[in-house]
């Protein structure tokens, strides 16, 4: 059997770990609830009018305006699902930002998603994440 040096051990190890740690962050997320999904206390969510519910974006300008609205400093944390950016409240539920980002993730490109806010109010591991991608080439076995 091949025998891998000491540093590449090491270097698997903490790859492996790494990777749960992101698979488990992003299994205990969650984002049904309408609140901010990485908070650990339930956060006030304010009663929604028929006029702000009909003002939720649809559109991909329609969402960069609304998440630069409830982001206005952009997302400074956007790497850090345990400790997300505050949310200036606005119109816009964060149920519509989650939503919104979900929708329109590819059209906003991976550093506008994370300057947007979207990371914080939705931490998605492929846009959020520092170490990826890309991925490094495999290792020989």
């Amino acid at each position: 059997m091949f025998k891998l040096k000491a540093a590449h051990q090491r270097a698997l190890g903490a790859t492996l770990r790494v990777t749960l740690m992101g698979t488990l962050a992003a299994g205990c997320g969650g984002s049904g609830s309408g609140g901010a999904p990485h908070s650990t206390k339930p956060s006030p969510t304010p009663a929604v009018s028929a006029a702000a519910a009909a003002a939720d974006p649809s559109t991909e300008a329609e969402c960069r305006t609304a998440l630069g609205a409830a982001y206005p400093n952009g997302d400074d944390s956007w790497y850090e699902p345990q400790n997300p950016t505050p949310r200036k409240e606005t119109e816009v539920s964060t149920a519509a930002l989650v939503s919104c980002c979900e929708r329109h993730a590819d059209a906003l490109g991976t550093q506008d998603y994370r300057t947007l806010g979207c990371c914080s109010a939705r931490f998605d591991g492929a846009h959020c994440t520092p170490w990826g991608p890309p991925m490094p080439p495999a290792m020989p076995a």
